[in-house]
Formats: C-alpha cells, structure tokens, sequence
C-alpha cells in the first residue's frame, strides 16, 4: 500500500501509494490518510523509520486542507519527538558478538540443593541445562550483557539474568523467580 503509484508532485514532494500519501518531512518519509466533512475531519500519520505514528480526530467547520489545527498540532507533536527518536536511533546498537559468554559458563544451585544447572558453550552459543531435568537445555541468547532469553522466543523476553559480584565475576543466575548461586570450582 505504500508503494509509490503516482508521480511525485514536484512543488510538495508527495506522492501517492494505495490510500496513502507519502511525503518528506524533517528528512523522513511521512506515510498517512486524512479525510473529513463538515463537523468534522480525521488523519493518521506515521514516521516508519522512527515508528512514530499521530492520530487527531477533531470536530471542525472544514472538510480538510492546510488550515486547520490537525495541521499544527501534528507538525508541534513531530517537532517534540522526532529529536528525541533520532537521538534514541543513533545510541550504539548492543552487539552479542562483543560479550564474553565463558564468563557465565559454570554449575550453578538453588540453595539447598532443590535445583542444578549447568550453562555450556555449544556452537559459540550459551546453553542453560536443568540436571534433574536432561531434556531441559535450551540456547540462550544475549538481550545485554547480563539478560538472556530463550533463543526461539521471537519476542525476546528476558528470561535469565546473571549478577556479578564486587570483583565483577558472574556469582548468581536468576530464571525464572529462581536464584542459582554460581558454584565454586
């Protein structure tokens, strides 16, 4: 629906998909539909590369156009916002490849012996196994550089969190509400 079907009007810089209009804005392409009547006008509009999106339904005396306060209302909200996603986009992105993972390799126990694991390297992945449980050992991937979650979680829910201690070496591992303390060798 966003692919360009008109020519690009060359005094505005728009153009048209399918119900969507396109157009610059800040150094961003703007995507939206706006329409209305007399008494009232709506439009939604959203920012792709920022994931930014306004809605303003508003009642009115007319039916659309550059007039109206949707107009400034919309260009006062991107102009709050877009300054702060464009600082949010260009903070370093956290990279796996940088982390460790032998630091967190070891057996680690509940208190009192109720539960053992073990996380390995296996494929230059980390591994989380349940002793008492063998058919549990699932990849963990790294979300920073003390959260982890289940590799084939497609929403990358922090599931694992390892904690160092003073000297900065892992001493405990929370999954789930369960503390694992890191065994000594």
């Amino acid at each position: 629906m966003r692919s360009q079907q008109t020519l690009t009007d060359p005094k505005s810089n728009d153009t048209y998909g399918i119900g969507w209009a396109m157009y610059p804005d800040q150094g961003h392409e703007v995507v939206g539909h706006a329409g209305g009547h007399w008494g009232y006008f709506a439009k939604a509009e959203f920012i792709p590369d920022l994931k930014l999106g306004v809605v303003i339904m508003t009642n009115c005396n007319y039916p659309q156009g550059d007039i109206g306060p949707e107009k400034n209302l919309t260009q006062i909200i991107y102009e709050k916002f877009i300054p702060v996603l464009e600082k949010k986009e260009s903070k370093p992105v956290f990279d796996p490849k940088t982390i460790d993972l032998n630091k967190y390799t070891g057996s680690y126990s509940v208190q009192g012996g109720y539960a053992n694991a073990e996380v390995f390297i296996r494929d230059d992945t980390l591994h989380f196994s349940l002793i008492e449980k063998p058919d549990f050992n699932a990849r963990i991937l790294p979300l920073n550089l003390n959260s982890f979650y289940f590799a084939n979680d497609p929403g990358k829910h922090e599931m694992f969190n390892f904690y160092i201690d003073e000297t900065g070496n892992i001493n405990s591992l929370k999954f789930l509400s369960y503390v694992f303390k890191k065994n000594n060798k």
